[in-house]
């Protein structure tokens, strides 16, 4: 796979319940090319205990993530919903219909 650029795309990952394990597995396997930036989720002793990169910033508060500038991607992460939004491509994926 190509890159375009020769630095990995800064991540924020929001939502980290039960169903998030896989992905921060793919995430971390992907370190080459992802820089895993920002976890928010509700506990943050469970974000502490997830095994993410030791440069991970993690919050329960949302606008600390979406309000910082290097990040270029964000992911959304809930129950039976996941969107992906790239920083300057105005989109992202609409929720599974019902």
């Amino acid at each position: 796979m190509s890159q375009l650029n020769s630095a990995p795309g800064r991540l924020a990952v929001v939502g980290a319940g039960l169903g998030s394990a896989p992905h921060f597995r793919s995430l971390r396997d992907l370190a080459a090319e992802v820089d895993l930036g920002w976890v928010v989720g509700r506990d943050l002793p469970r974000l502490q205990a997830a095994g993410l990169p030791p440069s991970t910033r993690l919050t329960t508060r949302l606008a600390e993530a979406l309000d910082d500038a290097s990040v270029q991607a964000q992911f959304i992460y809930g129950s039976g919903v996941m969107v992906g939004t790239a920083q300057g491509t105005g989109g992202g994926a609409d929720p599974p219909a019902n």
